[in-house]
C-alpha cells in the first residue's frame, strides 16, 4: 500500500506517461500504421470534357481504379479496429465538405485522418491576397466547382487537437495546398503529399502501355512484403509509413513532390504555365500511314508556339525519341515518326508540360491508309 506521500508522485508519473503517449500518438502524420485507428476518405474526381461536352469515361475509370488500389493497400493490415472508410466517386464540392465534416464526428484523440483526392487540379490567378505567390492551387469536382488551397484550413478546422491529418493529392499542383500565405501549415499534425507542378512531367514507369500514377506508387509504398512484413516506403523499418517517408519514396520514384515555389510556375509574361490544367483539352491522335513503321501524329490543345517532343516507349526501360517540332499558333501540330514495332506507347509533351499519350495496338505496321482504327488514344490517369 502507498501512503499519501508516495501516491502523489506516482499519480504525477502516470499523468506524464499518458500525456507523452498521447503526444506520440499525434506527433507525426502517418499514411499507414497497423496499431492506429484511421478514418479515411477517398475521392475520385471526374474526367475532362471530350469534344462532345461529356466527361471522359476512360479517365473516370482510371481515377476509380487508382482509388480502389490505394484503398486496398492502405487498409490492408494498416489500421486498428474501429477505423472507418468512405469513398466518393465524382462528388460535388458540397458532398466532399459534408464528408469531411462527418469525419470530425467520429475521430477521437490520437486518431489519424487520411484524405485522398485523385483527379484534375491546376492553378488560377489570384493577385488579391497579400503574401500569396500570384495564383491559387485548386482541385476540380464534378459540379465544375473548385476547392481552393485557401479553403483547406477551414475545411480541416474542428478536429480534436491531437488528431493528425494527411492529404494525399494525386492532381496537378496538389502539393500547393500548402505553401501559400492562407494555405495549410504543415506541422506535427498536418501533412500534404502532392506534386509541385503538372504531373507527370515525364512518365516514371511504363509497362505494357500503362502509366504509373502517384496513387499507385503510394499504394506500392505502403504494401507490406509477405516475407519481411515491411513496407517499401518504411525507411526506418519501424512498421509505420510516415508522410515524410512517403514523400521520399515518391521522390525516389521520380515524382516532383512539394508545394510550388513562389512564382515558379509562371512564364516570362506572367501567365500561368499550367492554367489550363484545371480543365485541359489536350488530345493526341495517332494514325498509321503507308510505309515501314511510319505513323502520323496529330495533337490539339497544346501550348501555342511551344517546342514539342515525341517519345516512343517500347517498354518500361526502353524509350526512343520520335521527333520534335513546334506547336502551331492554334495549339495543334502534325508530325511523323518511325517506330520499330507495333504495341508501343507514344508520348507528346510541349515545353509547358502539357502532355497526352496514345497506345498503338498490336496490329500490323504495314497498314493501308484506309485501314485505321487500331490506334487507341487516352489521357494520362491522375492528371
Amino acid at each position: 500500500m502507498m501512503d499519501q506521500k508516495q501516491l502523489l508522485p506516482a499519480l504525477v508519473v502516470m499523468m506524464l506517461l499518458v500525456l507523452v503517449s498521447g503526444a506520440a500518438a499525434g506527433s507525426e502524420p502517418r499514411v499507414a500504421d497497423a496499431g492506429t485507428q484511421f478514418h479515411r476518405l477517398y475521392v475520385a474526381g471526374n474526367g475532362n470534357d471530350d469534344d462532345d461536352g461529356k466527361d471522359s469515361a476512360s479517365e473516370e475509370k482510371s481515377f476509380e481504379n487508382d482509388r480502389s488500389e490505394l484503398q486496398e493497400d492502405l487498409e490492408g493490415n494498416n489500421q486498428a479496429a474501429g477505423s472507418t472508410s468512405r469513398t466518393l466517386n465524382q462528388p460535388t464540392v458540397a458532398q466532399v465538405t459534408a464528408a469531411i465534416n462527418k469525419l470530425k464526428t467520429v475521430t477521437e484523440a490520437g486518431d489519424e485522418v487520411t484524405i485522398s483526392f485523385i483527379g484534375h487540379g491546376g492553378t488560377v490567378t489570384d493577385t488579391s491576397e497579400a503574401g500569396e505567390n500570384g495564383f491559387d492551387e485548386v482541385i476540380r469536382l464534378s459540379d465544375g466547382q473548385y476547392i481552393y488551397d485557401d479553403d483547406w484550413p477551414g475545411l480541416l478546422s474542428g478536429f480534436p487537437v491531437s488528431v493528425t491529418i494527411v492529404l494525399i493529392m494525386d492532381s496537378c499542383y496538389g502539393g500547393g495546398m500548402t505553401g501559400g500565405a492562407d494555405d495549410l501549415i504543415e506541422d506535427e499534425h498536418i501533412a500534404v503529399i502532392g506534386m509541385d507542378q503538372c504531373v507527370p512531367m515525364d512518365p516514371p514507369n511504363i509497362l505494357r502501355g500503362t502509366v504509373t500514377t502517384p496513387s499507385e506508387d503510394v499504394a506500392d509504398g505502403t504494401e507490406r512484403d509477405d516475407e519481411e512484413d515491411e513496407a517499401e516506403a518504411d525507411g526506418d523499418g519501424d512498421g509505420i509509413v510516415t508522410a515524410d517517408e512517403m514523400k521520399k519514396h515518391l521522390e525516389d520514384e521520380g515524382w516532383p513532390v512539394g508545394a510550388p515555389s513562389a512564382g515558379g510556375n509562371k512564364s516570362k509574361g506572367g501567365k500561368d504555365k499550367c492554367a489550363d490544367c484545371v480543365m485541359p483539352s489536350i488530345e493526341l491522335e495517332v494514325e498509321y500511314t503507308l510505309g515501314p513503321g511510319l505513323f502520323g501524329v496529330h495533337g490539339e490543345g497544346f501550348e501555342p508556339g511551344s517546342p514539342l517532343n515525341l517519345t516512343v516507349f517500347i517498354d518500361e526501360s526502353t524509350e526512343l525519341p520520335a521527333g520534335s517540332g513546334m506547336v502551331g499558333p492554334d495549339g495543334t501540330f502534325e508530325a511523323m515518326a518511325d517506330v520499330p514495332q507495333p504495341g508501343v506507347l507514344v508520348w507528346a509533351q510541349d515545353a509547358a508540360g502539357h502532355h497526352d499519350w496514345a497506345f498503338l495496338g498490336p496490329c500490323m505496321v504495314y497498314v493501308p491508309l484506309t485501314a485505321r482504327g487500331c490506334a487507341v488514344g487516352g489521357a494520362v490517369p491522375g492528371n
